[in-house]
């Protein structure tokens, strides 16, 4: 985790600060206060949530607040397009591997 965060966190970062919507210093609190609110939320909840999924369209909520024509749309439908594929293939991976793996391990 920690190596893949050192290696593309950069591009992440670069990605939600400057291609989706210029970040200002307070464009960047509010998008956190969201966040860190969404994901206590969710957490108290027992949902299951992706830190990354709702900081993202937390950039985005904030971009369209202050101006929704200042905000690249095309960005943020192929970060929504790659969400919307994970999921679901994340599903299918898991369910494979339980299917391959719970006879070796007895469950």
């Amino acid at each position: 985790l920690a190596l893949g965060t050192v290696s593309g966190g950069w591009r992440i970062m670069h990605t939600l600060g400057r291609k989706i919507f210029r970040i200002e210093p307070i464009h960047s609190f509010d998008s956190q206060v969201f966040s860190a609110s969404s994901l206590a939320l969710s957490t108290i909840a027992g949902a299951p949530v992706s830190s990354t999924q709702v900081i993202t369209m937390s950039v985005l909520g904030v971009g369209a607040a202050e101006n929704p024509r200042k905000v690249k749309w095309d960005v943020g439908w192929h970060i929504l397009t790659a969400m919307l594929v994970t999921i679901p293939a994340t599903m299918i991976i898991a369910g494979f591997l339980f299917v391959i793996l719970s006879p070796l391990l007895g469950v």
